[in-house]
Parts: structure tokens; C-alpha cells; sequence
């Protein structure tokens, strides 16, 4: 991620809003999947939602850190629920 709040904020609504736009084009292109996806795109949602909290309310210590350890948590979730996103996919109906 990156190295300033600004940059940082602008990354995680930058994703989460990837994911949501994915599912949309996946839903209109796959109605019968449309809870399994919008149980994503909610899963997202939160997700940023979250990591908002976190930015704006950081722990006492090392803001380096903190910040770094938030980015990679957050990037390992929101890769997950790309992943979750392909595989829900490719699922035979």
C-alpha cells in the first residue's frame, strides 16, 4: 500500500469499488448467482467500512507499522474475496 493516510484511503475505495463493479457485471451475466455475489459485494462493503475505522482510529505505537501491518491485512482480504468472486463463477449452475 501506500505511504501516506490520503494515499491509502484513496487505495482501499479504489478495491473495494473494483469488487463491487465486478459483481454487478457478474450479476447482470449471471442472475441465477445474484445472493452468492451480493453476499460478496456486502463482504466488501464492510470490509472497507472497516478498514476505515482502523485508518481513522490507530492504536497507540508505531504509526509505520501499524499502517503497514492494516494495508496487508486488508489486501489479503480483499484478495480472498476476488478469489471467492472467480471461483463463485465457475461453479456449474
Amino acid at each position: 500500500m501506500a505511504n501516506n493516510l490520503r494515499t491509502i484511503k484513496k487505495d482501499v475505495i479504489f478495491l473495494v469499488n473494483e469488487l463491487i463493479s465486478d459483481c454487478r457485471k457478474i450479476i447482470e451475466l449471471h442472475p441465477d448467482k445474484e445472493e452468492e455475489i451480493t453476499r460478496i459485494a456486502s463482504e466488501a462493503i464492510k470490509l472497507g467500512d472497516e478498514t476505515f475505522d482502523k485508518i481513522n482510529h490507530r492504536d497507540a505505537g508505531s504509526a509505520r507499522s501499524y499502517y503497514k501491518k492494516l494495508g496487508e491485512s486488508f489486501l489479503k482480504k480483499i484478495d480472498e474475496l476476488f478469489t471467492e468472486l472467480g471461483k463463485g463463477i465457475q461453479k456449474k449452475s
